[in-house]
């Protein structure tokens, strides 16, 4: 993708960050009963031999469809939207699987809260940076690449309110009539 490689099991994280792009998929060999101590080696000489000029094609076999799990496609219903986190970064920082294109098409211009830890914490606008709160605030605010991205000003959003990968998030959209 973009002349870049991407090396690891396909978890489903894939098959959303390449949603609706045209990519080169290739299957390592890895025996079935392979451990997580040999995946890594397996992975590590794939991405020594990519740094060494070697070309993909030749370290696997192709494949086209990406698996899809439950947290890498969120729910809309009209009235919100269910997603879950896909990754947390080094700062503490949810990344979560929905995108700006999703949340603003299924706002459709409404108000929203967005929920998280099951509503103990609601965030209801979006920040376009993270020093647009005082330190220590909740934020939610789109990513580089799109995504729906909590995080804390000058905190670390992970440790602090408790998001774990896989946690569950839910954004509901009203009129102003609904609250």
């Amino acid at each position: 993708f973009e002349k870049q490689f991407f090396v690891g099991p396909d978890s489903g994280v894939f098959a959303l960050l390449f949603a609706g792009k045209s990519i080169q998929c290739f299957k390592l060999p890895v025996p079935p009963e392979t451990n997580s101590e040999g995946l890594k080696k397996i992975l590590l000489q794939s991405v020594v031999s990519l740094l060494n000029g070697v070309p993909a094609s030749s370290l696997g076999t192709p494949f086209r469809e990406l698996v899809e799990t439950h947290f890498s496609r969120p729910v809309a219903d009209g009235s919100g939207i269910r997603g879950s986190v896909i990754y947390i970064d080094s700062f503490g920082n949810a990344v979560f699987n929905i995108s700006k294109s999703i949340f603003e098409t299924e706002r459709n211009g409404r108000s929203f809260a967005i929920l998280v830890r099951r509503a103990s914490y609601k965030i209801t606008k979006i920040s376009h940076r993270f020093d647009a709160s005082p330190d220590g605030d909740l934020i939610a605010l789109f990513n580089e690449d799109g995504q729906l991205e909590i995080a804390m000003n000058r905190g670390n959003a992970s440790n602090l309110v408790g998001i774990k990968q896989y946690d569950q998030i839910l954004i509901e959209f009203y009129d102003h009539s609904d609250r």
